[in-house]
């Protein structure tokens, strides 16, 4: 995994995810998306799509994992 912050101050990262953990975590991304969809049609807010959800919910899914009481 590489990261390489841009002039913009947006974090840009690559790399590979080996194929036995690829699926898992496609399933987390994808159960993570759906909740914040659903979250932000709940608040009549436009729901997210894209990249930006993709973003978002990698995020979340990374906040979960890291806090822990």
């Amino acid at each position: 995994m590489r990261t390489r912050r841009r002039d913009d101050g947006d974090l840009e990262l690559t790399g590979d995810i080996a194929p036995e953990l690829a699926e898992s975590l496609l399933r987390a991304l994808a159960r993570v998306s759906d909740e914040l969809r659903a979250d932000d049609e709940a608040r009549g807010a436009e729901p997210r799509s894209g990249g930006r959800l993709q973003a978002d919910a990698f995020v979340a899914l990374l906040l979960r994992v890291t806090d822990q009481p």
